[in-house]
């Protein structure tokens, strides 16, 4: 299963939770009215002294229909509204759940080793799998080893991890825990979580009003009690809504325990795939099995957000039934082939042995060379090889590079820096513009990382743009406005239309503006719909390549002539006569498509890219943001050089 399967795969299980969902409810509002019906014939209807002499039709018949509209209709908008409002709530980031867990947020000037161990370890996860580094935090209260990752999109994720993570775990395991993590993400599974948690909290505010209906009662015990019947309906009422929502509770989370324990077994797999050593997360689950607290985490919100651990996070009274992960002997057995391997520094150092040399068999699949088959199986797919370039990688960034990303002027000015000319004649142009906006003060670090940029290799921007991002989310709304304003100025300012410049535009106000980390709603199941946007890219992508050998109109014609991809009615336009804002909107709008469609449009652009055999690194870093637009985590795309 490919990155876009899983993404359908995640859209598909989605829909039967939301048809698990209705059917809940309709049972839930079902047996509620069947309480109201109750209450009302046996205590406060006219027939309620003699109803035992009543046909039970007669009984039924003098029931008012209005009663049943208003408890089916309250019902409804307490729990629909309910889940509505929580998803609402997770569904604008992972910041939101790591609050809920009281967790802090590591900075990047941080002095701890083990916290700098944690950033460097998750950079290059990020690095390798073609996503947005993703802020990192740490849950200092709990003593236990586990991690979560949370967010709503793959490129507006966090990883949290515990304090007892970072303290009793050597790197080789820390690397398998995160490359879990980012299995999920990649996977699609933080949707699956974000919406259960959101089903059962909505089904919880039945139990919940019931619990309070209760307690009220209690509170008031004191007071008049010439009202009998009224007190017999109400303390009727409080245990209906107390028993039907716990009971749909229940049943919600044995849901929801089945799901999780599936996705934990893919997750653990594609850690393997993705570090190619079982070693260090072997030993891992070890830790967590010899561990007074294991995997326990003591905060309250442990149960709800059970799903979303690494490791079980609470013990229930029903642990076989509502366990959201395998036992641990299962897990170790699935990663070892049956077997329970013995720990020591010499298996250790033998599989990561393997490890490196699977390298060459993983970057065969990886390279360029391998075609547009090649590089699209490694779409949320990636290898060990990946891993070693992005190790490589961030050992080579330059300290002043490093240093400055580790603040948040330095991570802003980078983004200028980014889309600035290197044309010197035109870099003044665009740098006497930046005095123009509200960024005008940055103009000394911006000139400072250009300089850095232009002795690094074009590999270096998406990789840099995506470790500055969680640093520059720490900016209140105006000052994201204001810099996603002043890049755009700067864009503008030589009236030059370039494609890798519009892109780091786009993907910087999909993180910075009001609305990131909103739901990835699906827009467009066709491209009819898109014709003029996708000849739009095709055509850059085209002239991109353009050489005596390999024209635009060949290449143009090679994409599009045999409708490999379901490509129609496309025409090859001259990228001199686009404006920015219809680039910008195409890219947009193509982040609206169908899981479906953007792999046949990546497939498509990887085809104008590769056409001609001789790709440039400029190439495949173009093609590679506006994958990241759409977010699609595209891998680096490595040469023989880079994994020899």
């Amino acid at each position: 299963m490919d990155f876009f399967e899983h993404q359908s795969d995640a859209r598909r299980k989605t829909g039967r939770m939301v048809l698990l969902f209705v059917l809940a409810v309709i049972a839930i509002v079902a047996a509620l009215n069947a309480v109201f019906a109750g209450i009302y014939l046996y205590g406060i209807g006219e027939m309620s002294k003699n109803i035992s002499s009543v046909p039970l039709s007669t009984q039924i018949d003098s029931i008012p229909p209005e009663l049943f509209y208003a408890v089916s209709g309250v019902t409804l908008f307490v729990i629909t509204g309910g889940s509505f409002v929580r998803i609402i709530q997770l569904s604008s980031g992972g910041e939101a759940v790591a609050s809920m867990v009281g967790a802090r947020k590591v900075s990047r000037s941080t002095t701890d080793p083990k916290e700098k161990q944690l950033l460097n370890v998750v950079d290059e996860m990020a690095i390798a799998s073609g996503v947005t580094v993703p802020q990192v935090y740490v849950m200092d209260d709990e003593p236990a080893i586990n991690a979560f990752a949370a967010g709503y999109k793959p490129n507006e994720a966090i990883v949290a991890v515990t304090r007892g993570t970072l303290e009793q775990l050597d790197r080789d395991e820390l690397q398998g825990v995160v490359a879990h993590e980012f299995s999920h993400i990649l996977n699609g599974d933080m949707r699956i979580n974000v919406r259960l948690m959101g089903v059962l909290y909505g089904i919880l505010i039945i139990g919940m009003l019931g619990g309070y209906l209760l307690r009220s009662m209690a509170y008031s015990r004191h007071g008049s009690r010439s009202n009998g019947k009224g007190q017999g309906a109400a303390l009727i009422i409080g245990l209906a809504l107390l028993i039907i929502g716990y009971a749909g509770v229940f049943f919600g989370r044995l849901i929801k325990a089945g799901i999780s324990r599936q996705r934990e077994f893919l997750a653990d797999a594609s850690a393997v795939q993705f570090t190619r050593n079982n070693q260090g997360i072997t030993d891992e689950l070890k830790k967590i099995g010899k561990l007074d607290d294991g995997s326990l985490i003591q905060n309250s919100h442990a149960e709800e957000l059970s799903h979303m651990f690494f490791g079980e996070s609470f013990k229930s009274a029903f642990a076989g039934l509502m366990a959201t992960h395998p036992p641990l002997i299962e897990r170790i057995k699935k990663l070892n082939r049956g077997r329970v391997p013995l720990s020591s520094p010499d298996r250790r150092k033998k599989s990561r042995q393997q490890a490196a040399a699977g390298t060459a068999e993983t970057s065969s699949a990886s390279s360029a060379a391998a075609g547009v088959s090649g590089v699209a199986n490694s779409i949320g797919n990636p290898g060990q090889a990946h891993m070693m370039y992005a190790a490589a990688l961030l050992a080579s960034i330059p300290e002043p590079v490093s240093d400055a990303l580790a603040l948040l002027k330095g991570s802003a000015a980078l983004m200028v820096a980014l889309v600035l000319d290197s044309n010197p004649v035109v870099r003044a142009v665009d740098l006497s513009v930046l005095w123009t906006t509200g960024n005008a003060a940055l103009d000394s670090e911006v000139i400072r990382l250009s300089e850095q940029l232009e002795r690094l290799h074009a590999r270096y921007r998406l990789p840099l743009f995506d470790m500055a991002i969680p640093v520059l989310k720490d900016m209140t709304q105006d000052e994201r406005d204001t810099l996603v304003s002043s890049v755009k100025t700067v864009i503008d300012a030589d009236r030059k239309i370039k494609l890798d410049e519009l892109t780091i535009y786009v993907m910087l106000k999909a993180h910075l503006c009001a609305d990131s980390g909103k739901s990835d709603k699906v827009k467009y199941r066709s491209f009819s719909a898109l014709t003029a946007e996708v000849s739009l890219l095709l055509s850059f992508l085209a002239y991109l390549g353009n050489s005596e050998q390999h024209t635009p109109a060949a290449i143009f014609e090679a994409v599009t002539a045999d409708n490999e991809f379901g490509l129609t009615g496309l025409e090859l336009q001259d990228p001199r006569t686009f404006k920015p804002e219809e680039i910008i909107r195409a890219l947009e709008k193509f982040a609206l498509l169908s899981p479906e469609l953007k792999k046949r449009l990546v497939a498509a652009c990887l085809k104008a890219v590769l056409h001609d055999g001789d790709v440039s690194v400029r190439e495949l870093e173009v093609m590679r943001s506006v994958c990241t637009a759409m977010d699609v985590p595209v891998p680096p795309v490595l040469s023989d050089k880079d994994v020899s």
